[in-house]
């Protein structure tokens, strides 16, 4: 019998002509179970939803290692400036608070949140005239209570707002438009964080907090579908390649 052709010239490989991730989903189903793990309260939740409504069998592990590395893939593309895909929205509005999440050993450590520091009339002030009130009344309570704990305080308070002068220009916030209040990101922490990440016994390892915030992100934002092309951008780019795909 005579040799067979190779055929490596002639077709591409099977995972790159059907765009696959890794993994043995298909892609739809890919993306179903990442959306599924991120969206149900919990990954043993989204395993049980994912089953009974695509009839594809997937564990609580399963769930949990396809949405932890699509959201550290997600998370690591927002962060490269090269992994733009889509047009920002023409408008963004950031807010800075903290929330509580429960992480493996018992810690309970904040996500990055802001100070507030009101007192009478400064309130007033800073709404109406801006922060130069507020920062004078500091730095004269940090050289009156010089070597003191009041004075202390006074001190790295006035360096943590100093920092953030242009931030507390309310005046002009509100003439271009902007919210002042932190309604909106107390409502996030609870609606798009806590409910996801502070469910009954859950613990998080550190490493899986931001990539599943990420996650989060997208889907209550409702940019999933520009947060997924991201992630399938950015498993192509890696050269990632699926063992084995269920239709």
């Amino acid at each position: 019998m005579p040799p067979v052709r190779s055929a490596a010239g002639l077709f591409s490989p099977l995972d790159e002509e059907l765009a696959l991730l890794p993994g043995e989903y298909s892609p739809l189903l890919h993306q179903r179970l990442v959306q599924t793990g991120t969206q149900a309260p919990s990954f043993a939740r989204a395993a049980a939803l994912f089953t009974t409504h695509t009839g594809t069998p997937a564990s609580e592990a399963t769930v949990r290692r396809y949405t932890e590395r699509a959201g550290a893939t997600l998370l690591k593309g927002e962060r490269s400036a090269e992994a733009g895909v889509g047009e920002p929205p023409p408008r963004l509005y950031a807010s800075v608070d903290g929330a509580m999440v429960p992480l493996v050993g018992g810690r309970w450590p904040e996500t990055p949140s802001t100070r507030q520091w009101w007192a009478g009339e400064l309130l007033h002030d800073l709404k109406h005239r801006g922060p130069d009130r507020l920062l004078r009344s500091l730095a004269g309570w940090a050289a009156t209570g010089a070597g003191k704990p009041v004075g202390e305080a006074a001190e790295a308070t006035l360096g943590y707002f100093e920092s953030r002068k242009d931030l507390l220009d309310y005046p002009k916030l509100r003439a271009a438009g902007w919210p002042i209040g932190t309604g909106a990101i107390e409502s996030a922490n609870k609606l798009v964080g806590e409910e996801r990440l502070k469910g009954p016994g859950m613990h998080w390892g550190e490493e899986h907090v931001n990539p599943m915030l990420a996650l989060r992100n997208a889907q209550c934002s409702n940019r999933w579908d520009e947060a997924w092309a991201r992630v399938q951008l950015s498993d192509k780019e890696a050269g990632h390649t699926a063992v084995g795909m269920i239709p």
